[in-house]
């Protein structure tokens, strides 16, 4: 009995499953039909469209546009419904301008536009606004000049960091396009002011744009730019003293010869190749003959280096003389 039962609730559940995708269908087909409809009302209706067309040049390789040139002309179009069924499936079409500049502008007028947007839809549609509605922009024949980058960044370290060499440019210079009275004037291109890095505690990254100049085109217009940072850590060094300010004919020999130098150093230095640099030393005008006791000072280190410290002050010394 049980069997039958679960059998029968099967058996009806199916019967709902088809019930339901009817209803799907049936609602697909209406859908479908309304669509059809539609088109055919809109084949006999007046409609107007704003488009999009994607706008080129075709200028010749060598030369370069000093202005701005638009990604896209904006136009307005009016015709019966059935001009427009295709853009509902396909891209606005593509308006292609020819070149033909002469000393250093290039002139489409408002006449000529409207000319050539005109020939891509046909006499069927009525071309009503237009936007920009003409093109002026100037250009250049003249090879860029190269120009070196300067970085203009304002940066606060946190305490226990420090820079980590020097910063990186990519590129680290630019190709200036102009006029020859602007490019030959122009020997540095500056960033635009990388600034809110306060407190840094490691490598900044950024892309940065160049700064803007007047009747100038910058190409690339933006560089990638690393500032390396990275911690300081604890060490110590034995370094060797030597004698200054000595006569010619002094020799001096300390014991210990090596003392003991501590400090902070950027993590990726190698202390071993670094403390070379370090420079321990006793000054004769300072030793009293009376006493067998020198002091030591530390006179030079790599400039990255924080909190150099001897941790042995003094050493003991006999004088030669010859």
């Amino acid at each position: 009995m049980n069997y039958l039962q679960t059998l029968w609730q099967r058996l009806r559940a199916l019967r709902l499953d088809a019930s339901r995708m009817r209803s799907v269908g049936l609602y697909l087909f209406f859908v479908a039909i309304s669509t059809v409809l539609w088109g055919f009302i809109s084949f006999n209706n007046y409609m107007t469209k704003d488009l999009r067309l994607p706008l080129v040049v075709n200028k010749p390789s060598h030369i370069t546009f000093l202005d701005s040139v638009p990604d896209t002309i904006s136009v307005q179009v009016s015709s019966g419904g059935e001009s427009f069924i295709k853009y509902l499936f396909v891209s606005a079409p593509t308006l292609t301008l020819d070149f033909n500049g002469t000393n250093g502008k290039y002139r489409v007028s408002a006449v000529e536009m409207r000319k050539k947007v005109k020939a891509l839809f046909g006499s069927a549609v009525s071309v009503s606004n237009i936007w920009p509605e003409s093109l002026s922009l100037a250009y250049t024949e003249l090879q860029p000049v190269r120009v070196p980058i300067e970085i203009d960044v304002d940066l606060a370290i946190a305490p226990g960091y420090v820079p980590s060499g020097q910063i990186i440019v990519t590129p680290d210079s630019v190709d200036v396009y102009g006029t020859a009275e602007l490019i030959n004037n122009i020997n540095r291109i500056y960033t635009r002011n990388i600034s809110g890095l306060t407190n840094v505690n490691d490598t900044v990254r950024r892309r940065v744009a160049l700064q803007h100049v007047d009747g100038v085109v910058l190409r690339p217009p933006t560089v990638d730019v690393v500032v390396p940072i990275e911690p300081l850590v604890e060490a110590s060094s034995d370094v060797p003293v030597q004698l200054i300010n000595a006569p010619a004919n002094v020799k001096a020999n300390f014991h210990p010869a090596q003392v003991s130098v501590k400090y902070k150093k950027p993590k990726s230095y190698d202390a071993s190749m670094s403390s070379a640099r370090i420079k321990t030393v006793v000054d004769y005008n300072t030793i009293n003959l009376k006493y067998n006791r020198a002091r030591v000072e530390v006179k030079e280190w790599p400039a990255a280096y924080e909190n150099v410290v001897l941790i042995t002050d003094s050493v003991t010394y006999t004088i030669e003389r010859w």
